[in-house]
């Protein structure tokens, strides 16, 4: 930048060409035209084809401002750019210049520095390029001495720094390695404190107390030098209930030492040497208890394998020294019994047998387990040294005692049971009799069957000849074919109803059930096939049910003329709920006691109407499909019309008129009587009954009737309490010898269940029902009845008195 303007300075202010001092004066700073050029043409190799003068004078006229004939530094900078566009259009870089700034210094290093004129600019840059780089030169050693300065620096802090803190860390250090010194010195010493000093536990009072084997001394107070730690696992010594000591049986003072197998006892040395020097006793074997290689007093209970392995020599320890020596093991040892475990904790050996239990038990466990309820009375016995030889002499005398017991017991009731066989040898001669008759008659009936079978099938393929007539055929369609020998009993009965109505028929009866399926209480055959279908009912019933449907119900009923309710033989409110539609006979009726007193209980069901028919008695009863829409509208408008005022006093006209007609006819037949005309009488008698039954069953449809038709039939049905049942009877007895009634006559009628093929008894005045038949009260005994009552009673009383006999000198009761 300072060589361009230099060089705008050597070309401006007209240079040479200057006509005037004065105005090469004013305008120094400025660039004419002929400067301008000048310094184009003085530059080597800048005009030619690309760069003309012309180019260089627009060029100037261009950036010059109007009105002016020179140019500023600006404007010649800016003309200068526009004339290395021109010559250099596609340099876009230039040793580490680009753009604009590539192409000028191109232009400088290419061409002008070329030039003889610039020989002074170039040695003026070149010092003033040795000056910036020796300033350059001194800012860069200033910088790294800088920060070779501040390396240096921070190294040698951070020295200081990391001495500063290894002398605290060393301080450090040393600190706690006295306290973890002493610490561990500490632990050392309490460790072998609790090596060479014993926590005992005193039994008695469960206190604990630490004792010095080496020193054989004893605190009661835990030693300041175990701190807050103690003995990890303390020697539980033994107490009453779990110390193992075993007293000679025969001395009972010394401690036992041996035991004899063939004796099942333990003896002490000196005893076993007396008891066993002559006889058989001397070729017994003397077999030395084991003592515990712990404690050295209490029997060893059992071994240990690990111990033993580990300390090469027999490990055997009682119960308590097992505990205390096994209690800090790592890994369980592998240990076995030397005598019975007891079977409640299998902790302890086994000191006690309970006789009714058959048990073993420590004697903590057999405290525990027979403290109460029935066990305290248990029978026990205690045991010694009770190893597993003991145990097996024990089961093998057990077991004969009870082989023994077996046979004695099989053979008494092998002499007990004699009567008893010889009764099962007759029945099975009997039954093998029996059944040798029932095979031939077996025999016999099966042939019959088949012959029956055959006959059937015979005179089935001759009928067929009838059924494939048309006219047959037309008259099974519409129900009216004629009933033939060989039809099966569905065709009895579907045959009877058109073609078109069999499916629902078939439908409704294939619902009927046996009273067993409904009612899991009643009494059932399992060897025979359950009733069902076609099977239930006779066959004018089933008949009945294909014409007007229904599905049967379980049980029969029975209902009275002019009676709303419907007593049944069987509990249906299970299966019959208010609402339901119902049929009897072939007479449809809705279930509803609503306005009357009658209610659906178990052997009862109220009907919204009257039964106007004669009284039905054991006739089964069936359960219609809801009604449709018409039969309800139906049902709406008759009612409406039969309550109505016009329809009651018309019922009540048709009731006076048979009225008036019975009386007639019994005025007239009284006097066709006299007269000698009796056909005539017994013919209008006849009629006379007739209006009175037709003048009856009218009366039944008036409102007045039915409704208290149900309070009628609750006031029948009452339910009658024993102590008025009672109160009854003694009334009947009382009246009975006043001459109210007749003497004699039984008060218990006899009825007869045909669904459950039963006789029962139904008292006349309570109502009550048995089914075995009742004695007869004294008021309703004959005299000849009476007597041979009290005959009895007397030839009773004779036997009683003369029942003791004389046998041998002493009387004996027969």
């Amino acid at each position: 930048e300072g060589e361009i303007q230099s060089i705008f300075l050597h070309y401006a202010g007209g240079g040479a060409a200057a006509a005037h001092k004065e105005d090469a004066a004013a305008h120094a700073d400025r660039m004419l035209v002929s400067g301008f050029v000048k310094f184009f043409k003085e530059t080597p190799n800048v005009l030619g084809r690309e760069m003309t003068v012309s180019d260089l004078e627009i060029m100037f006229t261009k950036y010059k401002t109007q009105g002016e004939k020179h140019l500023s530094y600006v404007q010649f900078a800016l003309a200068l750019d526009m004339v290395n566009a021109t010559l250099f259009e596609d340099v876009t870089k230039y040793e580490n210049a680009h753009g604009k700034r590539a192409r000028m210094l191109k232009l400088i290093n290419e061409h002008v520095f070329k030039a003889r004129w610039a020989k002074p600019y170039i040695k003026a840059l070149s010092e003033r390029t040795d000056v910036y780089v020796a300033r350059k030169a001194a800012w860069i050693q200033s910088v790294i001495r800088g920060f070779f300065g501040r390396v240096e620096y921070r190294i040698r802090l951070e020295i200081h720094r990391t001495e500063l803190a290894t002398q605290r860390r060393l301080a450090s250090a040393i600190r706690l390695q006295c306290a973890a010194r002493k610490y561990f010195a500490r632990c050392v010493v309490v460790t072998l404190a609790k090596k060479i000093l014993v926590k005992y536990i005193e039994p008695a009072s469960g206190e604990p107390y630490w004792s010095n084997p080496r020193t054989r001394r004893v605190v009661w107070t835990k030693p300041t030098l175990f701190g807050s730690s103690d003995i990890d696992i303390p020697t539980v010594l033994p107490h009453k209930g779990t110390e193992y000591l075993i007293s000679c049986v025969n001395c009972l003072t010394n401690t036992a030492q041996s035991i004899c197998y063939e004796c099942d006892d333990v003896f002490c040395n000196s005893c076993f040497s007396a008891l066993h020097t002559k006889g058989n006793r001397k070729k017994h074997t003397q077999n030395p208890i084991p003592h515990c290689v712990v404690c050295h007093y209490q029997m060893a209970s059992r071994v240990c394998g690990t111990c033993t392995a580990q300390k090469r020599f027999t490990f055997m320890t009682c119960d308590v020294c097992h505990k205390n020596v096994h209690a800090d093991v790592k890994r369980p040892h592998k240990w076995t019994w030397l005598t019975m475990p007891c079977v409640e904790c299998h902790e302890y050996a086994a000191r006690w047998r309970c006789l009714d239990c058959n048990d073993l038990y420590c004697t903590e466990c057999f405290s525990h387990v027979h403290s109460r309820g029935a066990k305290v009375h248990h029978e026990y016995e205690k045991l010694n040294y009770y190893t597993h030889t003991l145990h097996e002499h024990f089961m093998r005398d057990a077991r004969e005692e009870a082989r023994r017991k077996r046979d004695d017991e099989k053979l008494a009731q092998l002499r007990s049971s004699a009567p008893a066989v010889q009764h099962d040898k007759a029945l099975v001669l009997q039954r093998m009799y029996r059944g040798m008759l029932g095979r031939i008659e077996g025999k016999l009936y099966l042939k019959q069957e088949r012959h029956k079978i055959r006959n059937a099938w015979k005179l089935r393929q001759k009928e067929n000849l009838k059924r494939r007539r048309y006219v047959y055929q037309l008259r099974n369609m519409f129900g009216y074919a004629k009933m033939l020998e060989s039809d099966l009993l569905e065709e009895q009965v579907l045959q009877r109803v058109p073609i078109w109505k069999r499916p629902r028929a078939r439908y409704f009866i294939q619902q009927n059930l046996a009273d067993e399926a409904h009612f899991a209480h009643l009494e059932r055959d399992v060897k025979k096939t359950p009733r069902a279908h076609f099977r239930i009912g006779t066959v004018e019933q089933l008949i009945e049910q294909a014409r007007y449907g229904g599905v049967r119900l379980p049980g029969l009923i029975s209902i009275e003329e002019g009676s709303r309710e419907v007593h049944t033989t069987l509990d249906l409110s299970s299966l019959v709920k208010k609402g339901d539609r119902v049929r009897i006979k072939h007479w449809c009726f809705f279930v509803n006691g609503d306005g009357t007193d009658l209610v659906l209980g178990k052997e009862t069901v109220p009907l919204a109407r009257v039964w106007r028919l004669d009284n039905v008695k054991d006739e089964p009863m069936f359960l219609m499909p809801p009604s449709g829409l018409m039969i309800h509208l139906g049902r709406i408008f008759y009612y409406g019309f039969l309550n109505a005022q016009v329809a009651q006093l018309f019922i009540g006209g048709r009731i006076a008129f048979h009225s008036s007609c019975k009386d007639i006819s019994n005025v007239l037949a009284k006097a066709l009587r006299k007269i000698g005309n009796r056909k005539a009488a017994n013919y209008l008698k006849g009629r006379s009954k007739k209006h009175e039954k037709w003048a009856r069953r009218i009366k039944y449809g008036t409102g007045e009737y039915i409704k208290n038709a149900g309070v009628k039939a609750k006031e029948n049905v009452e339910e009658i309490s024993v102590e008025a049942m009672q109160a009854k009877k003694d009334d009947a007895k009382n009246n009975a010898y006043l001459d109210q009634e007749e003497v004699g006559k039984s008060k218990w009628e006899e009825k007869y269940d045909e669904e459950r093929c039963k006789t029962y008894w139904v008292h006349v005045d309570t109502g009550e029902v048995v089914f075995e038949k009742p004695a007869k009260e004294l008021d309703e005994m004959t005299q000849a009845e009476k007597d041979v009552i009290a005959a009895k009673k007397r030839i009773a009383q004779r036997k009683a008195v003369q029942g003791k006999k004389t046998v041998g000198g002493r009387k004996k009761k027969t």
